[in-house]
């Protein structure tokens, strides 16, 4: 398996997971088309601003999923920290390794920017994803409380 930095010739790729976004519950009032939508405006964006710090994950001559980096300020401490904005497994690979590579690779970025600390963000439902983290040592800081009115 080989992770690199990503490349032209990958954006409909990257493009093609943004429904991996949406393959889980959200709460009533998040719309999963308008969703999908988001994450894929999103996944444009990083590609036209973020380039240099995604990665994408290879095997022979098959994708298997992607990961975005970016820098991150914590709102407390003003800390920098790594942040982990998108990670993406294909399907066909979920719980073969991947995101536990994506996440070292993330890991190793950061230090190399001097970042001591790496964050995250992940939507409650998303259990996969929060198993994923948890078995790679991360763990819950801040929990967002969401009332419908």
């Amino acid at each position: 398996m080989l992770i690199r930095k990503y490349e032209s010739q990958d954006k409909e790729f990257v493009l093609s997971l943004a429904p991996r976004f949406v393959s889980f519950g959200f709460l009533d009032f998040r719309n999963p088309l308008e969703m999908l939508k988001k994450n894929e405006e999103m996944i444009i964006e990083s590609i036209n601003t973020n380039a240099s710090n995604i990665y994408v994950a290879k095997k022979d001559d098959f994708y298997l999923g992607y990961i975005e980096l970016k820098g991150w300020v914590d709102y407390f401490t003003k800390k920098k920290q790594g942040y982990i904005s998108a990670i993406a497994i294909t399907k066909e690979y979920e719980g073969k390794g991947v995101g536990k590579l994506l996440l070292k690779k993330a890991e190793e970025w950061a230090k190399q920017k001097g970042y001591s600390e790496l964050v995250l963000q992940v939507f409650n439902e998303n259990e996969k994803a929060i198993s994923l983290y948890k078995q790679n040592g991360y763990e819950s800081d801040c929990i967002v409380m969401v009332k419908e009115l």
